[in-house]
């Protein structure tokens, strides 16, 4: 055992040393290492000056790996001499930055971020690799960008980023935009919209353009505290076409046709249904029977847009929606009689000389017992 351990040991010794048997030799031993040597850091002043002085003396990369050693050890490195990488990063000659030029940028005011945007050399290529992107240089890019289609990459890259600006009132539109066009919408992107429906029109085509990946957010807006927003998410929803989603839908719009609801809303409840088309006629029939003359206009309107409208329905319709009409400023929703009731009856706009109303109608109908839906 012991001659065994002895030869195991000389074997190790034979191959981790040169070999030195007469008349035979290993590949030539390696040169002395090379010393290098930089003047420039170790002659000068010391403190953050000599830091700055040392890096500025040094070409790009090397001032870099420099930088990064300094960054290590714990020695501070003035603004001055940061300020180079973060420049060349957006010059491109410098991708290996990006790291700490998204740090560097964490607090970048607009006009800083456009003072860098008009430098860049390629402002799409510098923000693919910005994690996280500073929000103020997004904004310039959403505000400068005219064609969507030439940003795919960057949207890509920056989707999430992106879709929290699709909830700001000045950029939204823009924002949304060009994530559709780069086909990646995130949920937060959707959720905004939804939350900005009974404000901007433009969400509501938005959104529409999603198809079904916009439901679930449709969805939680017929459950929101805002009137107006279920109403139009209503009609949004129905567009979509999804029968799973009827009953839903008729639950949230029907409320919105009554005289007592949000001005404008008993439009978008009308739309909503006749999107609905024959699974909404049995509901629209019976509401002719209500005793809101409101919502007796907007179920007749229903029935006119989906071919649903028999003569008989029109003529005992005729005094409720005429009465309506006389009171529609005062007390109503002018938008609930709509075009083709007024041409189907030839009843004009504004007040008419009609008999007034029974005492059962008041401008709330919120307690009406006669109400159906």
């Amino acid at each position: 055992m012991i001659r065994l351990l002895a030869g195991a040991a000389l074997l190790l010794i034979a191959a981790s040393a040169p070999l030195a048997i007469s008349g035979m030799s290993s590949s030539p031993a390696p040169a002395p290492p090379e010393v290098v040597s930089c003047p420039a850091v170790l002659n000068t002043a010391p403190g953050p000056a000599g830091v700055a002085q040392a890096l500025s003396s040094l070409d790009l990369r090397r001032a870099w790996r420099a930088f990064v050693g300094f960054r290590v050890i714990g020695i501070p490195v003035p603004e001055s001499a940061r300020r180079r990488f973060v420049d060349a990063y957006f010059d491109g000659r410098l991708p290996a930055s990006a790291r700490f030029v998204a740090i560097e940028l964490s607090r970048l005011t607009l006009s800083e971020a456009a003072r860098i945007a008009d430098r860049a050399r390629s402002l799409d290529q510098s923000l693919v690799l910005l994690r996280p992107a500073p929000v103020a240089l997004l904004r310039i890019f959403v505000e400068r960008a005219e064609d969507p289609e030439a940003h795919r990459e960057v949207c890509r890259a920056q989707a999430e980023p992106l879709a929290a600006l699709v909830a700001d009132p000045a950029l939204g539109e823009r924002a949304f935009n060009l994530l559709r066009t780069a086909g990646s919408v995130p949920e937060t992107a959707i959720r905004a919209l939804s939350a900005r429906l009974s404000r901007d029109s433009w969400t509501r085509a938005a959104l529409a353009s999603l198809g079904q990946a916009a439901a679930p957010a449709l969805l939680a807006s017929l459950d929101s505290d805002d009137p107006c927003r279920r109403a139009v998410a209503a009609w949004v929803l129905a567009g979509l076409g999804d029968s799973t989603h009827v009953d839903r839908i008729i639950r949230a719009a029907v409320p919105e046709l009554a005289r007592d609801g949000v001005p404008g809303n008993a439009a978008f409840a009308v739309r909503a249904l006749a999107a609905l088309g024959d699974r909404a006629r049995p509901v629209a029939r019976a509401l002719l029977k209500s005793a809101d003359d409101q919502v007796v206009a907007g179920a007749l309107q229903v029935l006119l847009k989906t071919g649903g409208a028999a003569p008989e329905d029109l003529e005992a319709a005729r005094p409720r929606v005429e009465r309506l009409a006389a009171r529609a400023a005062e007390a109503g929703d002018e938008a609930a009689i709509g075009i083709e009731t007024r041409a189907a009856l030839g009843v004009a706009r504004g007040a008419m000389d009609v008999a007034p109303p029974p005492e059962s109608l008041k401008p709330s109908q919120a307690e009406s017992s006669g109400r159906i839906w």
